[in-house]
């Protein structure tokens, strides 16, 4: 497998393929949306949204960003996947991609200014700040580098 190639697991959508066939979807869980952030008795405590570490788990998870949370209410709140499983089909394995694409193009499509974005940006800055709070001699571990970055220096080597 070439660098920049979708493995057999993943699929690659093009986003005006993507914005074509969910522009309904986009436009009613952006709408969805608004009326979450406007209904004050559901917006949530910053303190939902820590990682919880499991009772003995010595591994402590980093805080979300504000696109992970903005993400993570579109799929538990808005309903977005029930949304993508009425067009895809009740057995589509894509949906996942789909929903974390479609996250990604409605989070780009806000503005700045825009009253979403402002919401969850200072989300998750309260969420850091605790998190920073209850671990302050936390730091993020590197991850190892994957097979793939492995195989692709070994393919590198062998073609000289």
């Amino acid at each position: 497998m070439t660098k920049g190639t979708p493995s057999t697991n993943q699929i690659r959508y093009d986003n005006k393929e993507i914005i074509r066939k969910y522009k309904r979807v986009l436009d009613d869980v952006q709408q969805e949306l608004m009326n979450f952030m406007i209904s004050n008795n559901q917006i949530p405590d910053a303190r939902d949204f820590l990682p919880k570490a499991k009772l003995g788990e010595i591994n402590i998870k980093k805080p979300a960003n504000s696109y992970m949370l903005f993400k993570f209410q579109l799929i538990k709140k808005c309903g977005l996947l029930d949304r993508i499983r009425e067009i895809e089909g009740s057995s589509s394995k894509e949906m996942m991609q789909i929903a974390t694409k479609l996250g990604g193009i409605l989070w780009n499509r806000l503005d700045r200014e825009d009253p979403i974005k402002i919401f969850f940006n200072e989300l998750a800055q309260k969420i850091k700040d605790i998190h920073k709070s209850e671990y302050p001699n936390y730091k993020p571990k590197q991850k190892s580098p994957t097979t793939r970055n492995i195989r692709f220096k070994y393919e590198n080597f062998h073609n000289r």
